[in-house]
């Protein structure tokens, strides 16, 4: 199990994360939780934790000044921001922040398993990925066609260990901004679309091939069998083995049918 720094001024938001998380997924647990952004890096200081899921506009210290000082000592430690609408442009200003995901308040309990769920892939391979360092000066980049060519590389790479940030460094813009992106072209998040993606081709093998749940599991991006089934199970409301033997009547022919709106 992952461990969750939650920051957050909202008393009842951040009560209602460090009573909830596990039960909206349970590869994490909160761990601790912190007010303001001075009182998490303290805490940081002190404690290890694997992700960390912060509101942005806080009192001492606000979410983007927090990130800032966390990325100097781990620039790649998952970081999801839930904060309120009117806060993407303030996001989209500020420098690069290999910002993992952007929910929006309030705060969708399918949208967040599935932001979770992938945070804990990207925990679990942390160890293997590089850093991503290069700095983004085109979040105003026209959204023509961005959100395509968002959904083309996520189609061709999801069973790697992408998150929004590589995505966003590939087509040229900032993360904050291609969250935007997402959710005004797209209607959902980073998170939940990478998940449909995977889920969807984790289907597709199941009833077109004979391999192994472990090995499916590989090839769509989870480093866990019992992870892959835990989010399956979640997706499907069955487990990889039963929609095996009892599939839907429809499952997508080929990866260019999936995300199809």
């Amino acid at each position: 199990m992952y461990r969750a720094l939650i920051v957050e001024d909202e008393d009842l938001m951040r009560e209602y994360l460090e009573n909830n998380l596990s039960a909206i997924c349970p590869e994490w647990c909160a761990a601790d939780t912190a007010a303001d952004g001075q009182e998490a890096i303290e805490k940081i200081r002190h404690s290890h934790f694997d992700g960390i899921i912060t509101d942005i506009r806080m009192p001492v210290m606000d979410g983007l000044a927090m990130s800032k000082v966390i990325r100097d000592k781990d620039p790649r430690i998952p970081i999801l921001i839930i904060s309120g609408y009117n806060e993407f442009d303030y996001a989209r200003k500020a420098v690069r922040l290999n910002i993992f995901d952007y929910l929006l308040k309030p705060v969708d309990e399918q949208e967040l398993s599935a932001a979770l769920s992938a945070m804990a892939i990207q925990a679990g391979q942390k160890q293997q990925q590089e850093p991503a360092e290069k700095e983004n000066e085109n979040a105003d980049e026209n959204t023509d066609g961005l959100a395509q060519r968002a959904l083309s590389y996520i189609r061709q790479h999801f069973s790697d260990p992408i998150s929004l940030t590589s995505v966003a460094e590939e087509i040229g813009v900032a993360p904050a901004y291609l969250s935007t992106v997402f959710h005004r072209e797209i209607g959902t998040s980073y998170s939940r679309t990478l998940l449909r993606f995977r889920m969807e081709e984790a289907a597709r093998q199941l009833t077109q091939t004979s391999q192994k749940v472990q090995q499916i599991a590989q090839n769509v991006g989870f480093f866990s069998a019992k992870h892959f089934t835990h989010v399956f199970r979640e997706y499907y409301h069955l487990s990889p083995v039963e929609f095996r033997l009892h599939p839907p009547c429809r499952i997508p022919e080929k990866q260019n049918e999936l995300f199809i709106k």
